[in-house]
């Protein structure tokens, strides 16, 4: 692929080369491997715990600057988490406020995330 010379800078800024980000490219296009799951994920064994202190730091390092960014899209990490999200994905497109959202949203506090 052909990138702009404002492409390549970019690239390099974050310690790639055109090669790999070729490479990257060619992987979606031509899609991934199925990966092999032996077992679940479980705390301290593939998943991280943040304690109180750096999950608060980066909570309000996030509040801080909220304003001035822009969330682009969320991407759910497995086909579970794009169900769960379903209504929410339908409540962004119609507006309709649906009893799944609002249960939802007056639960907000007891989700995992």
């Amino acid at each position: 692929m052909d990138f702009s010379e404002k492409d390549t800078k970019q690239i390099k800024e974050h310690g790639l080369t055109i090669e790999e980000v070729n490479k990257q490219l060619e992987q979606f296009a031509n899609g991934f491997p199925y990966i092999d799951i032996v077992k679940p994920v479980t705390a301290n064994d593939g998943v991280v715990i943040i304690d109180d202190m750096p999950g608060n730091y980066f909570a309000n390092l996030f509040s801080e600057h909220a304003q001035s960014l822009k969330i682009v899209k969320m991407v759910p990490a497995s086909g579970a988490a794009t169900r769960m999200f379903k209504d929410f994905y339908e409540f962004l497109q119609t507006g309709k406020m649906t009893p799944e959202i609002r249960t939802a949203l007056d639960n907000i506090t007891e989700f995992a995330f």
